[in-house]
C-alpha cells in the first residue's frame, strides 16, 4: 500500500498477535527464549540511566552525598560501581526536568570504555558545558570542544557560545558527532548546525546546516549507521515546507536527505492506530528520540510522536526499510482478556533491535492494566506488587511480520532498552538473558 501523500513510500501494518507463548522464531534459525530476568539493584536517587552496548553495563547520575553530584557506572553481571566527578554539577540532568523529555547528554563508546558527557545547558538554571570525554578505566576527563566561555549561555560578553548536544559515536569510535546550537552576542540562537570532532583533538567539520531551526529540541536524536558513512536525525517540528522527519546524512559530502516527510509520519501514525481518527487535519506528528540502525545498516527504526496537545495518538515505533522503501509500522490487536471496544490501549515506547537485527523487542504499558491471571511474568522473582504499572514486552520478527508476546515485566523506571549481543536485554529497570533453542 503506497502512503496517501508522499510518492515512493510504501506503508506496510503489521497486526500484532498475542500468543502469550514466550518464545518468538528468529532469522538465522532457532526461537528466543527468556534465560532468566532480575532487578537491577541501583541505589536510590538514581535520575540518568543509559546502558551500555553491550547489555551488561549502565550509567546514572547520582548525589554524591556533599551536596555535588556524580556519574557511576554498574557493571550488572558482577555488580561492580565505579563513580566519577560529574563534569557538569551545575548542569546535571534533574534540574529541571526528568531526563526522557530533555536532549540525549551521555553516550557510551561503541567498546564500553568511554562516555562523551555534554550535560543539560537547555534547561534551568542554562549553565554552559562544553563535551568531556570520560576514559572508564582511568577515570581521565578530556574537554574536547571548548569555546572559551563559562557561565549562563545568556548574557554572554565574550565569543558567541556554543551548545553542543546530542553526543553521537562513530562506529570504530573515532569520532563524535553533536548538534550545536551557537547563542548569539543578542542571546538569539543560530539555526542549528551538526558537527563532527575527531575523538583524539583537532578542530571540528561542521557537516551541514539544517534546513530549519528547532523551536523544541528535547526530542531530537541522532544515529551513526555501522558502516560510518551516513548519520540519521530525526526533526521533531512541523513546518509549513514539510521539513520535519527523518533525514539522512552523507558523511563524506554532507549531502542531506529527507527519507521521511512530516505527512507520511501521519499517514503512518494513523493507519497504526487504525484510522479511528478520521478528521486528522488537525494532526501534526513527528519523529522523536530515540533512532536505531539495524545491525546490517538497511533499516532505522524510530519513534512516532503526536506534537498537539489533543487528540494524544500518543508515541508508536516504526521503522524505515532502505533497501525496498517501506515503512513499517505495528497495529496492535487487543488481547483476549478485554473487551476490544472498551477503550484498551498499548503504549509501545520503547524498542530495540536483536543483535542479528532479525528480531525488534517491543515495550510498553497496557491501559487499562492487565489483570493478575494475565500477567505472564518474565521470572519467578519479579515483584509486580511493588511496582507502580506493568510493561508488556513482545518480540517482532521482521522478517515476516510475526510477533509474540515475550511476556510482562514490572515497571521499575530506567526504561531505555539495549539487546546485547551475548542476549543481555536491559529493559524497565531488569536484566533478561535470551537465547535460542
Amino acid at each position: 500500500m503506497k502512503s496517501l501523500r508522499m510518492a515512493l513510500l510504501g506503508l506496510l501494518i503489521v497486526l500484532v498477535g498475542q500468543v502469550g507463548s514466550g518464545v518468538v522464531g528468529a532469522q538465522g534459525g532457532g526461537s528466543w527464549r527468556v534465560l532468566s530476568a532480575e532487578r537491577l539493584e541501583l541505589p536510590e536517587g538514581v535520575s540518568l540511566f543509559f546502558p551500555a552496548p553491550d547489555g551488561r553495563q549502565v550509567a546514572y547520575e547520582l548525589p554524591d552525598g556533599e551536596g555535588g553530584w556524580q556519574l557511576c557506572r554498574f557493571q550488572v553481571v558482577t555488580g561492580e560501581r565505579a563513580c566519577y566527578p560529574h563534569p557538569f554539577p551545575e548542569a546535571h540532568i534533574s534540574i529541571d526536568q526528568p531526563w526522557s523529555l530533555a536532549p540525549r547528554p551521555l553516550a557510551w563508546s561503541p567498546d564500553g570504555s568511554q562516555w562523551a558527557v555534554t550535560g543539560q545547558p537547555l534547561l534551568q538554571p542554562f549553565i554552559d558545558t562544553d563535551p568531556v570525554v570520560i576514559d572508564l578505566a582511568t577515570g581521565a576527563q578530556t574537554i574536547l570542544l571548548d569555546d572559551g566561555h563559562a557561565g549562563s549561555i545568556y548574557g554572554a560578553t565574550d565569543n558567541p557560545v556554543w551548545i553542543d548536544m546530542v553526543p553521537t559515536w562513530s562506529p570504530d569510535g573515532t569520532q563524535l558527532a553533536f548538534w550545536r546550537w551557537t547563542v548569539n552576542a543578542d542571546d538569539t540562537i543560530a539555526v542549528p548546525v551538526v558537527i563532527v570532532a575527531a575523538v583524539d583533538g583537532g578542530e571540528p567539520r561542521t557537516l551541514f546546516t539544517l534546513p530549519v531551526a528547532v523551536p523544541d529540541p528535547r526530542m531530537i536524536d541522532m544515529a551513526w549507521s555501522p558502516d560510518g558513512n551516513t548519520l540519521a536525525l530525526n526533526l521533531p517540528l512541523w513546518d509549513d515546507e514539510g521539513r520535519g522527519g527523518l533525514w539522512l546524512i552523507d558523511i563524506d559530502s554532507g549531502r542531506l536527505t529527507q527519507s521521511i516527510d512530516q505527512q507520511a509520519a501521519i499517514d503512518v501514525l494513523l493507519y497504526a492506530h487504525g484510522l479511528r481518527y478520521l478528521d486528522y487535519s488537525h494532526v501534526t506528528a513527528g519523529l522523536a528520540w530515540p533512532l536505531a540502525w539495524s545491525p546490517a545498516g538497511t533499516q532505522v527504526l524510530f519513534r512516532l510522536a503526536e506534537l498537539a496537545e489533543q487528540p494524544s495518538l500518543a508515541a508508536w515505533p516504526a521503522w524505515r526499510d532502505l533497501v525496498d522503501g517501506w515503512v513499517v509500522s505495528l497495529s496492535v490487536e487487543p488481547p483476549p482478556y478485554v473487551d476490544p471496544d472498551g477503550g484498551w490501549r498499548f503504549m509501545p515506547l520503547w524498542f530495540t533491535w536483536s543483535p542479528d537485527g532479525g528480531t525488534i523487542l517491543v515495550a510498553g504499558p497496557e491501559y487499562p492494566q492487565p489483570p493478575d491471571d494475565a500477567l505472564q511474568p518474565l521470572g519467578d522473582s519479579l515483584d509486580f506488587a511493588a511496582a507502580w504499572e506493568a510493561h508488556t514486552v513482545f518480540l517482532v520478527d521482521v522478517a515476516s511480520g510475526a510477533v509474540t508476546l515475550l511476556g510482562h515485566l514490572p515497571d521499575e523506571g530506567f526504561h531505555l532498552p539495549v539487546w546485547g549481543p551475548a542476549g543481555d536485554v536491559l529493559l524497565c529497570g531488569h536484566r533478561l538473558v535470551l537465547a535460542r533453542e
